[in-house]
């Protein structure tokens, strides 16, 4: 047994936080179809005549396969959705044909993709995340709730859709990297929440266990990256459950009461398979 698994029963319920901020993609909602799916779907219900050398239209698989490569140098070419010299939607428009690449698309189809993702209906709510935004809302005392995430302004009118906003978030606690100019991992992107919410004053009067706690499904950009900060702490929801399997390898962790739910790999780093974990390691 590691030194970490003796200390287990001391751990829980945490100190309680004065601030718990949220990603939002993944974290708080979800597609419910596989975004190269919808893509392909949508764009090829607008016929466009494939080039002889090409033996079918766009493909998901083609999508899928040059997403991540297209989003980096498209992002590269113009950070930040282009703020300041481009429109956000022409951002997305240039890189949903580029995706596609080499087929022809119609541009009346790309706008139908661009407009589908800025409401609720390609996203499912993550289970178990009202029930546990009520109860910490309930909470006496309550820490102030944020989200902190990178994205563009498309992601306040999708929460609001899905009714998350301003029901569980106001809309002056939702800092997105399009509009702070700061996206994870930058530590700007956690202190200008800080600032906004005045809770950098608190930070002096602070225990040595975390005050504020960031919570994501990114290893490097959500629980790493929080966990590296001063008086923060990070959790991981591991919603596929891949992570907590291959981190109990090693020896310096505690499984909490014996389960695969909750996994500490420090005081401050955190890993739960599911959402409504943050009510228990809280104490809610």
């Amino acid at each position: 047994m590691s030194r970490l698994q003796t200390l287990h029963s001391r751990l829980l319920p945490l100190v309680r936080p004065r601030l718990i901020t949220f990603d939002a993609y993944e974290t708080l909602f979800c597609p419910h179809t596989p975004v190269h799916q919808v893509y392909a779907e949508i764009l090829n219900a607008h016929h466009v005549p494939t080039p002889t050398h090409l033996t079918s239209p766009v493909t998901p698989a083609h999508i899928q396969a040059s997403f991540p490569t297209v989003y980096r140098s498209h992002w590269s070419k113009h950070p930040n959705y282009g703020k300041g010299y481009m429109k956000v939607k022409d951002w997305w428009l240039e890189f949903i044909t580029q995706c596609c690449h080499p087929y022809p698309v119609s541009p009346q189809a790309v706008e139908k993709v661009w407009k589908y993702f800025g409401d609720k209906r390609p996203y499912n709510i993550r289970e178990g995340v009202k029930e546990t935004l009520q109860r910490l809302r309930n909470w006496k005392n309550q820490p102030d709730l944020a989200i902190v995430s990178n994205s563009d302004p498309r992601c306040k009118s999708i929460l609001k859709s899905l009714s998350l906003s301003p029901q569980f978030f106001r809309p002056e606690a939702i800092f997105l990297s399009y509009e702070t100019g700061y996206d994870k991992p930058n530590p700007k992107s956690l202190e200008v929440v800080l600032d906004s919410l005045k809770l950098n004053q608190k930070i002096a009067s602070s225990p040595d266990e975390p005050i504020f706690w960031h919570v994501g499904d990114d290893i490097e950009k959500d629980l790493y990256f929080a966990a590296s900060l001063p008086h923060w702490g990070g959790i991981l929801i591991d919603w596929n459950n891949e992570l907590i399997p291959e981190l109990k390898h090693n020896d310096d962790y505690i499984n909490v009461g014996g389960r695969d739910e909750i996994l500490f790999l420090s005081k401050n780093k955190i890993i739960i398979s599911k959402f409504t974990n943050l009510a228990e390691i809280f104490g809610v």
